[in-house]
């Protein structure tokens, strides 16, 4: 018989890949809107996760911090990314400000749904008698909302390809050559960032503990 934190694991990891599913989605949504059809013409206009889903990123890393990290010492914690939804910006009718627009789409939609997971935790508590630290839906959600802060969060620094950097880049635009330059090698700066700079991951802490305040401080 399966443990609780197995299912825990499994239920988060789906949820998981539902809100990065929906965070591609409302980047192609808005992509579409704004009058760039790539991703639509892609198949990436869906909320059909298999459109989405990179092997490594969305299940096997998810997985791999989730089921065996713990073994080695290091708490449990889910994240992970999908295939990026192509953008074609030169089709977009105002291509710098609608890039920011499709850019934010994407943080907008995590923070919804953090906020959507802890007014439902909120509803379950108050209404239905249940425990955030006993019931197993209660769990599958706190999960729900601590991947969804992270996901917003995390997404919002400005370092390319994260969506933020979009955002820097339209308040600055001498800055947009530069990001494209480093966006191929982006990852490696992202990673460097988090793991390098003294201090990040704290601020990075702080970021999400904010959001989630403010959030607990909304639903109740």
């Amino acid at each position: 018989m399966l443990s609780q934190d197995t299912w825990v694991g499994i239920g988060g990891i789906g949820s998981l890949i539902l809100a990065l599913t929906l965070h591609e989605y409302a980047h192609a949504r808005v992509a579409t809107w704004r009058g760039d059809t790539t991703a639509k013409d892609l198949g990436r206009l869906t909320i059909n996760p298999i459109k989405h889903i990179h092997p490594v990123m969305t299940v096997l890393l998810p997985a791999f911090m989730w089921f065996v990290l713990p073994m080695m010492g290091i708490p449990r914690l889910l994240f992970g990314g999908a295939k990026p939804v192509p953008v074609v910006d030169q089709n977009l009718k105002s291509p710098a400000r609608d890039m920011v627009l499709v850019a934010m789409a994407g943080p907008a939609m995590n923070f919804m749904l953090a906020l959507g997971s802890l007014a439902a935790i909120e509803a379950l508590r108050k209404h239905a008698g249940f425990h955030t630290t006993e019931d197993l839906s209660m769990l599958i959600l706190m999960e729900s909302v601590k991947f969804n802060i992270l996901l917003t969060v995390f997404n919002l620094l400005p370092i390319p390809p994260l969506d933020g950097s979009r955002l820097l880049s339209y308040l600055l635009p001498p800055l947009r050559p530069l990001f494209r330059y480093f966006e191929v090698v982006g990852i490696l700066l992202v990673l460097a960032f988090v793991f390098w700079v003294p201090g990040a991951q704290e601020k990075l802490m702080e970021g999400m503990s904010f959001l989630y305040k403010w959030m607990a401080g909304v639903v109740k």
